[in-house]
């Protein structure tokens, strides 16, 4: 399977993480994205897609769009970087307005979830897994499922292992789409779940 040509347009050369807002800007390459991660969790049924502040929010409302479901934004919280353990505070405003459930850096609107909604989990990257496995705390604080998660790409390390060892993980960088950890592929896996990398065939053959 050939590298996706939206992948081309990712800044690899930028400070830290490589920066994939010239992808998103181009709406054909967005939309390619968006096709290729779905396609990565073909039968997996999800209810709403959550996405992570900063490209999360724009990957994942696209995605949710596609889907035909709706969005759940997981906020930064206070500005701080995610990571560490659930605090399990609540924060609100003053007036009445509604007040958000705390942990790991980042935030939820209270009732954003319901008992039992299932969850893609989206984000741009995801470099340890701290800031994933944070939404997934919060998200099933609420009762939801995580049943999937999306990314363009993902690192190394224990969070990572983690998050694969509960749940399907589907990214494209650096080579193309991947589907690694709990995969349901009753074509591709004949025992119908195990941990390992899938490569769903290719549409353009």
């Amino acid at each position: 399977m050939s590298a996706p040509f939206y992948l081309k347009l990712i800044d690899a050369r930028a400070g830290g993480l490589p920066d994939a807002s010239p992808l998103l800007a181009r709406g054909s390459a967005l939309a390619a994205l968006c096709g290729d991660l779905l396609r990565g969790v073909e039968g997996v049924t999800f209810d709403a897609v959550a996405g992570i502040e900063g490209l999360g929010f724009a990957l994942g409302a696209a995605m949710a769009t596609r889907a035909g479901v709706g969005f759940l934004a997981l906020h930064a919280a206070d500005g701080r970087q995610a990571g560490g353990q659930s605090s399990g505070q609540s924060s609100g405003q003053a007036g009445g307005q509604a007040a958000f459930v705390e942990a790991g850096g980042l935030r939820l609107r209270k009732r954003a979830a319901s008992p039992g909604l299932r969850v893609l989990l989206v984000d741009d990257w995801i470099e340890a897994g701290d800031r994933a496995q944070a939404a997934a705390a919060l998200l099933e604080g609420q009762g939801a499922r995580i049943v999937a998660v999306a990314a363009i790409g993902a690192g190394q390390g224990e969070r990572v292992e983690a998050l694969m060892a509960r749940t399907r993980c589907v990214w494209v960088w650096p080579g193309g789409l991947e589907v690694r950890g709990v995969i349901e592929a009753p074509d591709a896996i004949r025992s119908g779940s195990a941990c390992g990398v899938w490569r769903p065939p290719d549409p353009a053959g």
